[in-house]
């Protein structure tokens, strides 16, 4: 609840759980396990069962976070999402002052695999890097509910889905083999070097003592070829991300 105050509940019959949903909406931050749960002991990573999507958070400006967004509006988060070039998300929602992005899996991954929940989470850890997300990435996540209110800022938001394909499901590897999941940009996003090339990517150019947009994309690209990335690698990148804006103009 709003006074912080918290009360767990396990349901094994979807009717129940949205009466309860409902019930609580208008009055309580309401989250849910992505993972099922293989009973009522506890909500932690060892009690998880199976994992149905792949799923990040995308935190967007200052209000509800602790910490600064990649993207300064959620219509900037948005235009990222609909121009990256990778499999789009089987469902986009907006979290109030965010997105949650879930791609559902053609098949329920098990959990009770150790090695399994690493490359799950790995995958999820790529797949946030692509998107400027968070650190959300453990399977035992959970994420709000739509239809309830974000009281995390002074005026609660409502959560809604504003996207839903529940018919486009996905291969695990199909999604964890694609070429911009290859490339592991959380690399780049550990970096804590001279730059902040992460937040260049995205357009951030803040971080430099020069305007001059070549200088700094030939930086960027002198960083990229010192950490082994290929020619294929950094022109995937140019072209799936704003950096200066100059490629975009000048893509030859």
């Amino acid at each position: 609840s709003p006074n912080n105050s918290s009360i767990r509940q396990f349901f094994s019959d979807t009717d129940k759980a949205c009466e309860y949903v409902s019930k609580h909406r208008k009055v309580s931050n309401i989250y849910f396990g992505i993972a099922s749960r293989k009973d009522n002991t506890s909500g932690e990573k060892s009690n998880c069962n199976e994992l149905g999507a792949l799923f990040i958070d995308i935190d967007c400006g200052s209000k509800g976070h602790k910490k600064a967004s990649i993207f300064s509006t959620k219509e900037a988060a948005l235009q990222f999402i609909n121009r990256i070039g990778f499999p789009r998300p089987s469902i986009i929602v907006d979290s109030g002052n965010g997105y949650h992005l879930y791609w559902l899996l053609e098949t329920a991954v098990r959990l009770d695999d150790k090695k399994q929940v690493e490359f799950l989470e790995k995958s999820m850890k790529n797949l946030s890097a692509i998107y400027g997300g968070d650190s959300t990435i453990d399977v035992s996540r959970i994420f709000r509910v739509p239809e309830t209110l974000n009281f995390k800022s002074e005026d609660p938001e409502i959560c809604t889905i504003i996207e839903a394909d529940y018919n486009k499901r996905y291969s695990l590897m199909e999604l964890s083999n694609h070429p911009l999941t290859q490339i592991e940009l959380s690399r780049i996003k550990s970096d804590k070097g001279k730059h902040n090339y992460y937040g260049l990517l995205f357009g951030d150019t803040t971080d430099f003592e020069t305007n001059d947009r070549s200088e700094i994309d030939q930086s960027l690209i002198t960083f990229l070829v010192k950490e082994g990335y290929s020619d294929e690698e950094i022109k995937l990148i140019f072209i799936n991300y704003s950096t200066t804006g100059k490629f975009s103009e000048h893509n030859d």
